[in-house]
């Protein structure tokens, strides 16, 4: 199906959802009609469904039964988050891609590329290895170039930006001695949007953070590659108003602020206090952190312990995803580098294997002006133990606990 179709294949450690939704965003702002295959969520047009599979890129059966059901429905462009892991398993092949995005690379989720960084990079390169590999199009009565959009700040841009395609993009701040192609100033960042320019244009997101800008340059340039009027450009990205369990706050009428997000790591739990640590009403109030790590022999997630160390007030480490690991090994394991980084257990530091208690727990020590980060799930809809699959989402038991109390 995706021969007859516009494909984009995003890939990278960090902010494929985001930039999948930015990009979903802005083309539809354009006039396209837009599928999206990502960690949080499935589109057919404006039709969402819930990701049930906890798979960030399905398996190829039914990636390509989505691909269908897109060519079906008369999907003009479709958006594919594209994993190393996937790749690694060649869920790619079949894909018949048109652009190939990076947003980062972070020595995450090495268990599976031998501990290796240079094998993790490898397989998020053939992504890029491939692209002037596959046919080219047709498409809408054009033929199509081969595209490559990348995070020029990345210390591994050059390793991408050297395979080939007919056109190649970089963008960023310009952090690397090489710059960039595409270069955003002028940064004002606000509890609830970011704005920034990008050569004599003025961009708004809806949602705040810097690393956010990162998220929507994809969208940005690959709009203007297809000739998108600037002001449909601007209407997409002030569209995008949440992003499924990525920075989304939930209201129902507290006076504090609730926000679940996906960070499960250190650079992303940085990225997401940094964001939120403003929202505080006074210096007095607090930040409260509801997170977890996995089991299955995933990356303990020490550097995550220390960030919240850092930047939160109160920490509350609980259940993420234990797969065959014994749910209270990870949590001690947790607790002593809590302790060891300068927290003190049962005072600014708690333990639970059950989710629903943390977040009620959390809840409860929030005060009116405080803010509660409930990280490591964002809008996944499952736990997985070793011996079973639970239905789970951290939006909902949030929304369900906050109703039990006011």
């Amino acid at each position: 199906p995706s021969k007859k179709m516009y494909v984009v294949a995003v890939t990278g450690t960090k902010g494929k959802t985001s930039s999948l939704n930015f990009l979903w965003h802005v083309l539809t702002a354009g006039g396209y009609k837009v599928g999206l295959v990502s960690t949080a969520n499935i589109k057919i047009g404006d039709k969402e469904i819930k990701n049930w599979y906890h798979m960030t890129m399905p398996g190829r059966f039914l990636l390509q039964r989505f691909l269908y059901q897109m060519l079906k429905a008369r999907c003009d462009i479709v958006l594919v988050e594209a994993t190393s892991e996937g790749i690694k398993m060649n869920r790619h092949v079949g894909l018949y891609y048109d652009v190939a995005v990076l947003t980062n690379l972070f020595p995450e989720h090495l268990k599976s590329h031998n501990n290796s960084f240079e094998e993790y990079r490898a397989a998020k390169g053939i992504l890029f290895k491939n692209l002037m590999k596959l046919p080219k199009k047709r498409w809408n009565g054009l033929d199509v170039e081969k595209l490559a959009i990348v995070n020029g700040d990345d210390k591994n841009a050059d390793y991408f930006l050297d395979f080939p395609a007919d056109k190649k993009f970089s963008f960023g701040e310009g952090k690397t001695s090489v710059g960039v192609d595409y270069k955003f100033t002028n940064i004002v960042e606000g509890q609830f949007n970011t704005k920034f320019n990008l050569e004599e244009e003025n961009y708004e997101l809806a949602l705040p953070g810097k690393f956010n800008i990162y998220n929507a340059m994809p969208a940005i340039l690959l709009a203007k590659h297809l000739q998108i009027e600037v002001d449909k450009i601007r209407e997409g990205l002030k569209n995008c108003t949440v992003i499924p369990g990525r920075m989304e706050r939930i209201e129902e009428g507290q006076k504090f602020t609730c926000v679940v997000d996906y960070a499960h790591e250190a650079v992303s739990m940085e990225n997401a206090l940094s964001a939120l640590l403003p929202l505080k009403k006074t210096s007095d109030n607090k930040m409260i952190v509801v997170f977890g790590g996995d089991g299955g022999g995933r990356e303990p997630r020490t550097e995550m312990v220390r960030v919240v160390s850092k930047l939160a007030d109160v920490g509350i480490i609980t259940l993420s995803d234990p797969f065959d690991t014994d749910p209270q090994t990870i949590n001690d394991f947790l607790m002593g580098k809590a302790v060891e980084f300068g927290m003190e257990q049962d005072r600014n530091v708690f333990e639970t294997i059950d989710r629903r208690v943390a977040i009620r727990k959390a809840l409860h020590l929030a005060q009116e002006g405080d803010v509660v980060l409930f990280a490591c799930k964002g809008a996944e809809q499952t736990i997985v133990f070793k011996d079973r699959v639970e239905p789970w989402d951290d939006r909902e038991e949030v929304r369900k606990a906050l109703k039990e109390m006011l």
